[in-house]
């Protein structure tokens, strides 16, 4: 059974705190800097979806930033999947068609944090489909998994030569 954690765990005000105070504290003990770009939401469906058919990049204006960073990490705001059925009870649901997990990797993504509300929209089929997708796209994610222990595992990567922890 797919899960974010315990229910009510998610604050959207918070989401990436836990990296950053992390990487302050490795940033202390670090003998060089390293720069770590931390961003908002990142959908590549609903309204992109006309938009990517025409060719037109959405990360066209923030792709030197991304890739210029030891590691760049995003809120992944809705499912990676095609399957799975609308939640009822919300008012807007999203997801991202599979397909478009390389424009994240091409835009210099390296992780996600799934902890949100929207990443259960298309239910259980949807969460398998998002990690499935990622795990496929060599991209790493925290925050939602198979069970509670793995929704709350962190996802490690090095920036620069220091240890980061994603928690979300």
């Amino acid at each position: 059974m797919g899960t974010m954690g315990r229910p009510g765990s998610y604050n959207r005000g918070v989401h990436f705190a836990a990296v950053l105070l992390l990487l302050r504290a490795a940033c202390a003990c670090a003998a060089g800097p390293a720069t770590v770009v931390v961003i908002g939401d990142v959908m590549l469906g609903w309204g992109l979806n006309e938009p990517i058919r025409n060719r037109v990049d959405p990360f066209r204006g923030v792709r030197p930033v991304l890739k210029g960073a030891d590691l760049a990490l995003a809120n992944l705001e809705g499912p990676i999947t095609v399957r799975g059925t609308a939640a009822k009870a919300k008012r807007f649901t999203f997801r991202t068609p599979p397909s478009r997990v390389a424009m994240l990797s091409r835009a210099g993504l390296d992780g996600f944090g799934l902890a949100n509300n929207h990443i259960m929209d298309f239910g259980e089929a949807g969460l398998a489909d998002t990690l499935a997708s990622l795990a496929k796209g060599g991209l790493c994610a925290a925050g939602a998994g198979r069970d509670a222990v793995a929704a709350r595992r962190a996802a490690w990567f090095s920036a620069g030569g220091i240890p980061v922890a994603l928690l979300s």
